[in-house]
């Protein structure tokens, strides 16, 4: 039950870059390898939070988004292998997670 305020974002999300009378065709949607978010979870969730919108029977994508971190001590930017969270440079673990943790509306295909 936990996507489905994100599932109504990524609803929001595409309505707003939707011209009036139009429909959405398809949705490309990023998912976080660390954002516990499932594509499942957002299909199951989706007919409900797009339901009267544009976005209704819209075609879902999915694209995996990979865990991206930036060293604190040498500013290195790199992506974590595995369960490894350490700088590759330096093997500092103060990181600053930058990405691959949450959803994202990648692209929208609007159709007439």
């Amino acid at each position: 039950m936990h996507e489905f305020p994100e599932v109504q974002q990524l609803v929001r999300d595409a309505l707003t870059r939707v011209p009036q009378s139009k429909r959405i065709r398809r949705l490309v949607i990023a998912i976080g390898e660390a954002s516990g978010i499932t594509p499942e979870g957002i299909e199951h969730h989706f007919p409900a939070a797009a339901r009267g919108t544009p976005a209704e029977n819209a075609v879902l994508e999915f694209q995996r988004e990979k865990l991206a971190a930036r060293c604190a001590h040498c500013a290195a930017e790199f992506k974590p292998q595995g369960m490894a969270l350490a700088c590759p440079q330096c093997g500092s673990t103060e990181l600053t997670i930058t990405g691959g943790q949450g959803v994202r509306l990648a692209d929208i295909e609007i159709g007439s």
